[in-house]
């Protein structure tokens, strides 16, 4: 989904100095919010090149459900995987 076709020149025409200020740094602060939700791993699926993707079989789970189980997150310090607390 690309940007939508919003002509940003001619919303900003006329308007006060002051508040086209405010709106640039509104712009700066999403921008800078986008870029911290996405961290490194994310960041990497989202650049890959999935366009061969479809040439692959279906991962098997077999008789596993791949949803039950304990869930996990990396723990980079440790460098393993580690259970989340249900506490």
């Amino acid at each position: 989904m690309g940007p939508p076709d919003i002509d940003l020149n001619a919303l900003a025409a006329g308007l006060d100095p002051a508040k086209l200020a405010e709106a640039a740094d509104f712009i700066g602060y999403l921008k800078a919010k986008q870029e911290r939700e996405v961290d490194a791993e994310a960041r990497a699926w989202l650049d890959a090149d999935l366009s061969r993707l479809g040439e692959f079989e279906p991962y098997e789970w077999g008789d596993q459900d791949p949803l039950d189980g304990e869930p996990v997150y990396w723990d980079e310090e440790a460098q393993a995987l580690m259970a989340v607390s249900r506490d």
